[in-house]
């Protein structure tokens, strides 16, 4: 419903008694038993991202959904909304990753749980100069840190784009 654009759409699922419990307060592991929401690969707020819908975003913002969720059903893959403006956006939407960081409760020194990744890792990943200075105008570069492997800025900068330029030139 969050994908498809439609604020009263998604609000009528909401009143008819949808799961989003674990997408509106911050958690850090799966509840036992895990709720219909805790077990999701995905949140409202990253298929709103993915949609491009940042009138969607705030909708969701304003009625109190954690802009810090992680759906930690596959932890090795998950990662926050604001990360999500920088990894699924073929062009750079700053207007949503704007609208995330002037919400308070927005913490942009969050890291994914396994890898230990941060937001600046992933802007350096994309190889986009105008995002990284956008980004790096809000959180500063030495905020970073390293990976939970050892990873640098400048080691991110540094790896292949994809696999296609591993096997070029191998």
């Amino acid at each position: 419903a969050a994908r498809s654009g439609t604020i009263d759409m998604f609000d009528m699922l909401l009143e008819a008694g949808a799961d989003a419990s674990f997408w509106m307060s911050p958690h850090f592991f799966v509840p036992d038993p895990p709720t219909e929401s805790s077990l999701s690969v995905s949140s409202p707020l990253h298929a709103a991202l993915q949609s491009g819908d940042n009138d969607m975003l705030k909708h969701l913002l304003d009625i109190e959904f954690d802009p810090n969720i992680m759906p930690l059903a596959n932890p090795t893959r998950c990662f926050t909304p604001l990360m999500a403006t920088v990894i699924h956006s073929e062009t750079f939407n700053k207007q949503a990753f704007d609208l995330l960081c002037s919400y308070p409760g927005t913490n942009s020194e969050v890291r994914t749980p396994i890898y230990g990744v941060h937001l600046l890792h992933f802007a350096v990943a994309g190889l986009n100069l105008d995002m990284l200075k956008h980004v790096a105008s809000r959180i500063p570069l030495r905020n970073a840190g390293t990976t939970a492997l050892g990873h640098t800025l400048l080691h991110i900068a540094c790896m292949p784009s994809d696999a296609l330029e591993v096997q070029r030139h191998s």
